[in-house]
């Protein structure tokens, strides 16, 4: 977000010319920044759900090609299969928006205190 404040400084600058107030830029880079991080929460969750058919599909693979191999691993390899807690999805996401948050609020700050003169002034 930091990166995305100060290359937008121009832009910035010409909303608070314009009469943009400080809380306008501020909830304008927030709501980007929780876009951003339920967009991210969302995908780590999905890949998250997506490992359990992909390890399964991998083993299965590899019992195909090599299954002598296979057979030397103890029980509890070739049975171990991975499990989500119903519980961590929520946790995840909530943790995903509340860092995004966390890490996007300074960079909103510092996007709404720019002068408008400096602002456009940058290049």
């Amino acid at each position: 977000m930091l990166v995305t404040v100060t290359e937008r400084t121009k832009e910035i600058g010409i909303r608070r010319a314009l009469g943009a107030k400080q809380g306008d830029i501020t909830r304008q880079s927030l709501r980007e920044t929780v876009t951003l991080s339920m967009l991210g929460g969302t995908a780590g969750i999905l890949v998250g759900l997506a490992c359990r058919p992909a390890i399964n599909l991998l083993r299965w693979s590899i019992e195909q090609l090599l299954p002598e191999a296979v057979a030397t691993l103890p029980d509890i390899i070739r049975t171990m299969e991975p499990a989500v807690v119903p519980w961590s999805v929520p946790l995840a996401f909530g943790i995903s928006v509340l860092v995004g948050v966390t890490f996007g609020l300074y960079p909103a700050m510092q996007a709404a205190r720019l002068d408008p003169i400096e602002a456009l002034r940058n290049d």
